[in-house]
């Protein structure tokens, strides 16, 4: 009786682009790519954003005895194209 060689699997993503062939499965390549730098990205934002909203926050406190003109501020807002 003949045994069955053991294949060893790779345990995450960049184990399996290691070892794809690009030649072979070159758009699963690319798909494995964008897997392994996706969470990096996400991760670039989500501190971006935080950062913007503390940099916001931290403007307003400075800022926080001047009155502001309300229906102006919206107004402006408004014009603004976003």
């Amino acid at each position: 009786m003949k045994r069955k060689e053991q294949i060893l699997l790779p345990d995450t993503i960049i184990d399996v682009y290691a070892v794809y062939p690009e030649a072979f499965y070159s758009n699963m390549k690319v798909l494995l790519k964008i897997c392994t730098t996706l969470p990096m990205t996400t991760t670039y934002l989500r501190s971006t954003i935080s950062e913007i909203k503390l940099i916001g926050l931290t403007v307003m406190y400075i800022y926080r005895d001047l009155d502001a003109n309300v229906d102006g501020v919206i107004d402006e807002f408004g014009k603004s194209n976003r």
